[in-house]
C-alpha cells in the first residue's frame, strides 16, 4: 500500500511542471530581493567605514577654505528694499546668544562679562568687527601663527566691508587648561548668518542666509584670548 502511494505522489510531480515553473520564480524572486538587499546593506557599511567612522575619528574636519558656495549677491542686486529690511528686521544689534555648561544667554559688550566671562566679551568683540568691517579689530583677535590662508581678512592687510550678519549663537564645547604653558586652550561652536551674502567675506555661505557653522580653536594666557584655528564643523 505504501510502495502504491509513494508512486502515485512521484506521478503527480512528473505531472504538475507548472508548478514547479511557479516555485522555481518564486525562488528566483527571493534571490534578487536577498541579494539586492546584501547590495544595499554592503553600501551603508563601505559609507560608515569610508566616511563616517574617518571623520569622526579627526573630529570636526572640514577645512573653511574647501567649502565654496560662488553663489552670491552681485553688488547692483543689493537693491534699498534689501538693506531696509535688513536694518529693520535682521539687524546685528551688538547681541550675541553664549552658550556655556548648558545656559544660554543673550550678551553685548556691557554684559557679556558678567554673564559668560572674557570669552563671551571676546566673541562680542568678533562679532562687533564683522559686523562693522573694522579690519584693525578683527586682526587683533587672531594668533600670530594663524594660518592665514584659511582667512585672509585675519591679516589685517585686507579690506572688507561691514557684513549683514544675525543669528550669531557661540557655543563653549571644551576648555582644558595647561599648568606648565599657564594657557588654556578653548574650542567654540559657532554660528551665524549673513543677509543676502556678497561673497567678499565668507565665500562658504551662499547667499540665501544659510548657516555655515565652525570650529573656533582658541589660546588664552592671562587677559589675552587669541584665535589659533578656525574650521567647518562635520555634518551642519
Amino acid at each position: 500500500m505504501a510502495n502504491n502511494f509513494n508512486t502515485e505522489k512521484r506521478k503527480r510531480l512528473k505531472t504538475d511542471p507548472e508548478k514547479t515553473k511557479k516555485e522555481l520564480r518564486k525562488r528566483k524572486k527571493k534571490l534578487v530581493v536577498i541579494a539586492f538587499s546584501v547590495c544595499i546593506l554592503l553600501g551603508i557599511l563601505a559609507f560608515i567605514a569610508y566616511v563616517v567612522i574617518p571623520a569622526f575619528d579627526s573630529g570636526i574636519n572640514i577645512e573653511r577654505s574647501e567649502i565654496i558656495t560662488g553663489n552670491f549677491y552681485s553688488e547692483d542686486e543689493i537693491t534699498p528694499e534689501i538693506i531696509d529690511i535688513y536694518e529693520k528686521e535682521y539687524k546685528y544689534k551688538g547681541y550675541i546668544a553664549y552658550t556655556f555648561d548648558g545656559q544660554t544667554s543673550y550678551v553685548n559688550s556691557q554684559s557679556a562679562y558678567s554673564s559668560g566671562g572674557k570669552t563671551a566679551e571676546f566673541f562680542v568683540k568678533y562679532f562687533d568687527a564683522v559686523a562693522e568691517g573694522d579690519k584693525n579689530a578683527y586682526s587683533l583677535l587672531f594668533s600670530p601663527g594663524f594660518d592665514f590662508s584659511k582667512d585672509p581678512y585675519a591679516s589685517g592687510k585686507i579690506d572688507f566691508p561691514p557684513q549683514r550678519i544675525y543669528d550669531v549663537s557661540v557655543e563653549l564645547s571644551e576648555e582644558i587648561y595647561d599648568k606648565n604653558s599657564g594657557i588654556t586652550k578653548g574650542t567654540f561652536f559657532v554660528d551665524y548668518r549673513i543677509y543676502c551674502n556678497e561673497g567678499n567675506f565668507r565665500i562658504d555661505i551662499d547667499k540665501d542666509h544659510a548657516f555655515s557653522p565652525l570650529v573656533f580653536e582658541t589660546e588664552t594666557f592671562g587677559d589675552e584670548i587669541k584665535i589659533v584655528d578656525i574650521y567647518h564643523r562635520y555634518g551642519k
